[in-house]
Order: structure tokens, then C-alpha cells, then sequence
């Protein structure tokens, strides 16, 4: 291993390093363990991203988590140093054990609410840059010295056809923007041993301790349960995270519901709205069962270290405390209606932007299956009343939607904010 580190100026530029030397030999530990993985089918589990790369979700998800343990141990034990030095020692070095036993610095990220959900940031006036593109534009400067240390390449190509019939994507956006979902994230280099590394870089014993156990924890997630342990710790963040999702489709669904009383195109606040409520759908309910695995995994895995037991279960609520709450269960009820309803939209803006998908072909055929299931789908979320012939939903071969049904949609929409409402 090289012995030469990149330095930060300043107590934050240590702060900064420290913490960037931490979640580089977490994201090493879970790339490593998975490579040794045989690739799972997709159509069975969460697939291995190529490489063991992580996404830029679960990745920053990975750093949320990190921040809240580091955290919750640093104020407990920890105490700034007046005039910090990055350490640097020769391999081989290990802190003396008469060391304080404490983390002996503190998370410098800040954690904001972004889109769609809390990730790290830190605020450069006047604007807020997010983890993921601050170690991308960091990897700029540092790839002239032959220095990287996390890996983070944004999609370069423009998105594949999407062979759901009802999905919808944006273009890829230029330039490259390592906020993109479809952006990987993997270690820039291999450390043949993680543990020489850790006390090289100057982490006390205590550090390297929890580090070590975190990392061997944090390996045996798959990439969905890396993204919800970092996405959820208690009912009250759960809830502030999926209120959030309907505050930001208000103005899609109101322009929505313009467009169609104005009998207009509504293809992009449609879009626009899938997001949002899709998410709220995750968040209330779709995330459990992972959050469940991952929870029973990391409390099993980090048992033997009581300073790390302790955080975690600070940290990170029991699954039935963060979904078994009245108001989670009815923003969960309101997601699935809004989901159900969207659902159906979008088969009728398939239907309204291409007159040929409305009579069964061979390249239809996906579509028309679909739109049984979402049918079925809205009578189990109790609509009534709404148009389940696929050839009346339109005047004859034309685009405008039949009075009828336009009606139906915009008192569905209007009565959208209300359905978390308990009765």
C-alpha cells in the first residue's frame, strides 16, 4: 500500500480525510465480499452490480448510515484535538494501547433533505453539494496525481428503451452527473490488507475496531438493504421523508389536473408525479422487508462490540416501531392508491400518444396484460366507478379522452391529499 495520503487543510480538511479514508474501506470490504459472489438473476434478487459496484443510491445510503453511527460514538467518547495532524505512519504501526479508547473525530458532512430522501452534503454558499459529487469533483483534481481512492463513473450512454410499457425515463443528462442513479461507485484501488491501511491512516484503536466489525456487517447486505438501512431509523424521519415526497408531486399533480380539464398533453407532470409517488410507496411500505433483513443481519453481526451494539441500536429503530405506527400505515394506504391511479394514467397516456397500441397485437399485447392487472389493481385500493374498457377511454381513434373519464381522473386527483386522512 502506498503510503503517500492526499491531504486536506484544516480541521475540517482532517475531518474530511478521516472520514473519507473510513467509508472508502467500507465500500472495499462490500465490493470485495461480493466479488466473491456468485452473480445472482435478476428475475430473483437484487442483482450484483457489475464489477461489485454499488449505485450512487445505496453508496450514498452506505455514507448516511456511516455519518449516524460515527456520530452517536463521537459524542459519547470523542473530543476535538486543539491542532490535529494527520497521521501518516510507517506500515506496520499500530496506536499504542494506553490510547484513549475514543473516535476522535467527528462526522464534516451535514445531513439534507434532498429529492428523495436525507443524503450527506455539505453547504458551499450558495449552494449545497451532495456527497457523491463533491468526491467526484475531488477525483478531478486528484487523478493528475494518480490518486483515487473512490471510484465514480456517471452513465455516459443515453438510456436503454425501456421495455415496461408503461415505463417512462428522462435522457441522460449532460454533462455527466454523478447524481445519477445509474452512476457506479467502487473502490479506486485494492488494499491487500484493509487492516494495515486503517492504522495507517492514523485511526486510533478504538476506530480501527469499529471500522473493522462495521465493515465485516455492512459486507453481508445486498445493495437494497445497504439503501434502507441508511434510508430509514425511526417512524418520525420515515414520516417527514414520505411527506415530503407528496409535498414535492403537488405541483405535477395541480398541473395534472390543468391538463386535463384543458384536455392537453400531461405527459411530463405525469412523469413527474410516477416519481414522487412511487417513492412514497417504497418508503411506507415496499422497504420493509429488506429493512427487516438487514436490521436482523447488522444487530447479529455487531453484537460482540458493545461500543458499536450500543449506536447501532440508538441509531436504528426495530422495523415494527418505524412501520407499525397509525400515520405510516395511512401515508402507506394513500401511496398505494396514488400508485394504482398513476398506473392507470400512464397506460392511457401510452394509449393517447400511440392510436396503434389500442387494438391487441403482438407489440401491444404487454400493454392490454397490463392493463387487467391495473384494473384488478384499483379495485383492490376500493376506486369505483372508473373505466375499465381499454376502447372507451377515447373519442373514437382520436387523443381526446371521452368527457366521462377526464372527469373521473381530475375528481380522483383533486381528492388525492386527502386519502392519508384517518376516518
Amino acid at each position: 500500500m502506498a503510503s503517500k495520503l492526499p491531504r486536506f487543510p484544516g480541521r475540517i480538511g482532517v475531518e474530511f480525510a478521516r472520514f473519507f479514508y473510513a467509508l472508502f474501506f467500507l465500500l472495499h470490504e462490500w465490493t470485495t465480499f461480493h466479488l466473491q459472489l456468485p452473480i445472482i438473476p435478476a428475475k430473483t434478487a437484487d442483482p450484483i452490480e457489475p464489477g461489485g459496484a454499488l449505485k450512487s443510491v445505496p453508496f450514498d445510503k452506505m455514507a448516511l448510515f456511516l455519518h449516524r453511527i460515527w456520530t452517536n460514538i463521537f459524542k459519547k467518547t470523542g473530543k476535538k484535538v486543539s491542532s490535529p495532524v494527520l497521521k501518516v505512519p510507517s506500515i506496520g504501526w499500530e496506536p499504542p494501547r494506553n490510547d484513549p479508547e475514543m473516535v476522535t473525530f467527528p462526522c464534516p458532512f451535514k445531513e439534507f433533505r434532498g429529492k428523495h430522501g436525507r443524503g450527506l452534503g455539505l453547504q458551499y454558499d450558495p449552494d449545497l453539494k451532495y456527497l457523491t459529487e463533491i468526491i467526484f469533483n475531488l477525483n478531478n483534481e486528484l487523478t493528475k496525481y494518480g490518486i483515487v481512492w473512490i471510484d465514480i463513473k456517471p452513465p455516459a450512454e443515453e438510456p436503454v428503451v425501456p421495455t415496461d410499457s408503461l415505463a417512462t425515463m428522462e435522457p441522460a443528462k449532460e454533462p455527466a452527473d454523478p447524481g445519477d442513479p445509474r452512476t457506479l461507485v467502487k473502490p479506486g484501488r485494492h488494499l491487500p490488507n484493509p487492516m494495515e491501511f486503517l492504522k495507517a491512516a492514523g485511526f486510533t484503536w478504538l476506530e480501527v475496531e469499529i471500522l473493522k466489525d462495521l465493515g465485516n456487517a455492512v459486507k453481508r447486505l445486498n445493495s437494497s438493504q445497504v439503501k434502507c438501512i441508511g434510508t430509514h431509523d425511526n417512524f418520525r424521519e420515515a414520516i417527514a421523508d414520505i411527506e415530503k415526497e407528496f409535498r414535492d408531486l403537488e405541483e405535477h399533480r395541480q398541473a395534472l389536473v390543468e391538463k386535463l380539464q384543458n384536455n392537453e398533453e400531461f405527459h411530463y407532470n405525469l412523469y413527474k408525479m410516477k416519481g414522487f409517488i412511487e417513492e412514497a410507496l417504497r418508503k411506507s411500505k415496499g422497504n420493509r422487508r429488506d429493512y427487516e433483513i438487514a436490521y436482523s443481519t447488522l444487530s447479529r453481526e455487531v453484537s460482540s462490540n458493545p461500543t458499536l451494539n450500543a449506536a447501532f441500536h440508538e441509531c436504528q429503530s426495530q422495523p415494527e416501531i418505524i412501520w407499525d405506527n397509525e400515520r405510516i400505515r395511512n401515508l402507506a394506504i394513500k401511496s398505494e392508491k396514488g400508485w394504482s391511479l398513476t398506473r392507470y394514467l400512464c397506460a392511457i397516456d401510452s394509449l393517447k400518444r400511440d392510436v396503434s397500441l389500442r387494438k391487441l397485437t403482438p407489440r401491444s399485447k404487454n400493454l392490454h396484460d397490463d392493463w387487467q392487472n391495473i384494473v384488478s389493481e384499483l379495485k383492490r385500493c376500493s376506486f369505483t366507478g372508473f373505466c375499465q374498457d381499454i376502447h372507451e377511454i377515447f373519442e373514437g381513434e382520436t387523443q381526446n379522452i371521452k368527457p366521462a373519464v377526464r372527469h373521473y381522473l381530475i375528481k380522483q386527483l383533486e381528492t388525492l391529499p386527502t386519502w392519508d386522512k384517518i376516518a
